[in-house]
């Protein structure tokens, strides 16, 4: 996977789109080369980014934008890496989607654990199991 958008100057300039262009000057292989950088959408560093913007705390306006449907701060997410650090690892452990955190404080994930359908977290929810855990359609946790 790649976060790369390859586009020609010429769709920058006729764009309605703002984008600011970063000019990044480095050395690569002894070569001195100018990297362009534009920064477009959502940045997603880790997994648990992901589940807060895939969670019903943000939601996709008419013009595709990403818009937090809560006031203040999101909830603290710390997903275990041995399991959530590849996406494919962590949309497997959510296929019947991720859990309602609206009233989530914060949530620390220290397992092997699946995602029913419907699960409800709250408060701050602490998840440890010795091993592969399932958690049921309709699960609701709270602290």
């Amino acid at each position: 996977m790649t976060n790369n958008l390859f586009t020609t100057t010429r769709h920058l300039e006729n764009s309605k789109a703002k984008v600011e262009i970063i000019n990044n000057e480095k050395e690569v292989e002894n070569v001195k080369i100018i990297q362009l950088k534009t920064v477009i959408g959502v940045a997603i560093q880790k997994c648990s980014d992901l589940l807060l913007v895939q969670s019903n705390l943000y939601q996709l306006n008419k013009e595709c934008c990403l818009v937090k449907q809560i006031e203040g701060e999101p909830p603290v997410i710390n997903l275990d890496d041995n399991y959530y650090k590849k996406v494919g690892d962590y949309l497997n452990r959510f296929k019947e989607g991720v859990p309602d955190i609206r009233n989530l404080i914060e949530l620390n994930v220290c397992s092997d654990v699946y995602f029913g359908k419907n699960v409800k977290l709250e408060g701050k929810v602490n998840i440890q199991a010795k091993q592969r855990n399932q958690l049921a359609n309709g699960t609701e946790l709270h602290d």
